[in-house]
């Protein structure tokens, strides 16, 4: 019987290739993980945004939420009443870039302490070879190719879901409708409020229902990825799959 030498060989070689790959996948993943965490932890402050010319100034809490709203008490004369909406959405937008900046400045510099770090370690003990030939690393690797089949039929479906949240325009007013917030997404693209209420509003009364409306618009356009991918259970298999590499190298039989 010839050939079964190579294709013995052939097999070992691409158990390798693969165990090679998923090290570098699981390395990457870990670096990553050790750098989003201080990232989170930077931004778990208030944050505070301002408009041009010093009328409005925002405070997002550590939770990314509008805690207040503070208008100077020469706002009429530095923006006007009819200055005032985009006054506020300026100072909105300064607060969530900020935010954002801090979050990816600190995620880059997460990613190169975690990438230093990791250099400096010990390299680990090499894993034990498995055997691949087995019924049951057959069976798993059978059920892997079939999650990844149904994943990949699933992809475009769950694409075209976020796809149709990220652009979902929304409309969210308050109780008495003197203040509205329209999003595109998770993005704040107006701040409408009623000329007749804003002209016969106390300052106070103007910063606390701008603030309701707001948190109104933010918890009605929330979107749990998580929570949508629950909807594609091949999807959800393979994510699943892929957070422990060093479990699914065991299940294929690549490692011990």
């Amino acid at each position: 019987m010839t050939g079964g030498p190579v294709a013995a060989q052939s097999m070992g070689d691409e158990q390798a290739r693969l165990k090679q790959n998923l090290d570098e996948i699981a390395g990457r993943l870990a670096t990553l993980r050790e750098a989003v965490r201080p990232a989170s932890d930077a931004i778990r402050r208030t944050i505070n945004g301002e408009d041009g010319e010093g009328a409005v100034e925002l405070v997002l809490a550590p939770d990314g939420r509008v805690e207040s709203l503070h208008l100077d008490e020469d706002w009429r004369e530095l923006v006007g009443e009819e200055g005032l909406e985009e006054a506020m959405l300026q100072a909105y937008r300064a607060a969530e870039a900020s935010r954002m900046s801090d979050w990816t400045d600190a995620v880059a510099e997460g990613e190169r302490e975690a990438t230093g770090e990791s250099s400096a370690r010990p390299v680990p003990p090499q894993k034990e070879p498995g055997d691949p030939s087995t019924p049951e690393a057959g069976e798993q690797a059978r059920i892997m190719f079939d999650v990844l089949r149904g994943a990949r039929a699933e992809l475009a479906s769950f694409r075209a879901q976020l796809q149709q949240q990220v652009e979902r325009q929304s409309e969210t007013s308050t109780p008495d409708r003197a203040v509205r917030v329209r999003r595109d997404g998770q993005m704040v693209v107006g701040i409408d409020i009623d000329d007749r209420w804003l002209a016969n509003s106390s300052d106070s009364m103007i910063e606390r229902t701008v603030v309701q409306a707001l948190r109104a618009s933010a918890e009605d356009s929330e979107f749990d990825p998580d929570e949508a991918l629950a909807n594609y259970p091949s999807l959800s298999a393979m994510q699943a799959l892929g957070s422990d590499p060093d479990q699914l190298l065991r299940r294929l039989g690549v490692t011990r």
